[in-house]
């Protein structure tokens, strides 16, 4: 008498069989090297050793040179037409940092990120001053004119703010740098350069400070000019 575990095995190797069957063998794959979008080369595994739509594939796009893991059936298909989606990334960096040194800005770096979104850190053509934009807002704000901060704020700000802002640009320091002299957080001396729960006391004296480290520092490098 045939047990019932007996069934199941015997259904369990029949699907098995079937599924080997209909398992793509690397000649279907072949052909779609032809119409894959860019430049690459397959390094594991061999041509002829990709067998079923669930192969990983290590691949590397000879563009530039990122290296990348997909699986054949989403990857190596017909009519895929997607390209390497590093040098989709650049592309869409090369676009942006273009839009941004038409409105004047000098593009520092686009190496960072916060989160998943990336970071351009950039340099303000009229001010001098460095500051950062990324994800969504980005787009948006250079459709809406591309403004730096500084320039656009300069005048609402009060004096003292803006004294503390143009010190930090002309020295090169930053607000942590700063506060170490002052003994205040570099987020309170951003809230003061930024003109937020703002003390007139307090900005004139971090003011006064800042400047006279900007006078420290513009010393020290002509002292070291004239010793060179």
């Amino acid at each position: 008498m045939v047990t019932q575990d007996q069934i199941s095995y015997d259904f369990y190797q029949h699907v098995k069989e079937n599924a080997a069957k209909r398992k793509h063998k690397a000649d279907y794959f072949k052909p779609f090297w032809e119409t894959k979008k860019g430049h690459w080369k397959l390094i594991y595994p061999d041509i002829d050793d990709i067998e079923g739509a669930n192969c990983m594939l290590t691949v590397q796009c000879l563009d530039c040179g990122e290296i990348l893991m997909r699986d054949a059936h989403h990857w190596l298909v017909d009519g895929n037409r997607f390209g390497c989606s590093n040098c989709f990334a650049h592309r869409g960096v090369a676009k942006k940092v273009k839009a941004l040194e038409a409105q004047g800005f000098e593009v520092l770096s686009t190496e960072k990120f916060k989160g998943k979104f990336r970071i351009y850190t950039m340099k303000c053509p009229n001010c001098g001053l460095i500051f950062e934009q990324w994800g969504t807002n980005l787009g948006r704000w250079i459709k809406g004119g591309a403004k730096c901060p500084a320039c656009l704020n300069n005048d609402k700000l009060p004096h003292d703010a803006v004294r503390i802002r143009k010190a930090c640009i002309e020295a090169g320091m930053t607000y942590l740098e700063l506060g170490e002299k002052t003994n205040y957080s570099s987020n309170r001396i951003s809230c003061i350069a930024t003109g937020f729960n703002y003390n007139e006391e307090t900005a004139k004296y971090i003011a006064d400070i800042a400047e006279q480290m900007v006078k420290i520092r513009h010393s020290a490098i002509g002292g070291k000019q004239s010793n060179g």
